[in-house]
């Protein structure tokens, strides 16, 4: 049985004087315990998969466009790169992990499963049919 945790992103602090919650792809566990290192490994896979089809998207419903622009005398005396040689690097995904799990241990976010807070990145996470894990942002708050 595959089980379904809704992922959310929320942020407390600085930014405004209410929260901010942003509902995230959903993930699927075939196993019914994890933890939270598991949680954050298969949501930044998530993530990236989400930025690798949104750019190709974009690339292809601009291809016609940005290829004429490219093309065009203008833009090539005034020595423009095409847009793909200014692409990032392809994300290392054990280094953001690694990075991730280091900024949970410090404190910077904290996780929560059915509203239960995760202490450790070791610790036994059950799910359920259906989940719901928050993200939550710590934000230093103004003035200090």
């Amino acid at each position: 049985m595959q089980r379904r945790v809704q992922v959310f992103d929320e942020s407390f602090g600085a930014i405004a004087s209410s929260a901010a919650r942003v509902e995230r792809s959903p993930l699927e566990f075939a196993a019914s315990q994890i933890t939270a290192t598991d949680l954050i490994r298969f949501r930044i896979e998530r993530e990236k998969e989400r930025a690798e089809d949104a750019m190709l998207a974009m690339v292809s419903e601009r291809a016609g466009t940005m290829e004429h622009a490219l093309n065009s005398a203008p833009t090539i005396a005034r020595g423009f790169a095409a847009p793909a040689a200014r692409l990032a690097k392809p994300l290392d995904i054990d280094k953001a992990v690694a990075d991730a799990v280091d900024a949970f241990e410090k404190g910077q976010f904290l996780v929560l499963v059915n509203d239960r807070q995760i202490h450790t990145v070791t610790e036994p996470i059950q799910l359920h049919e259906v989940n719901e894990a928050v993200f939550l942002r710590l934000l230093p708050l103004k003035g200090g």
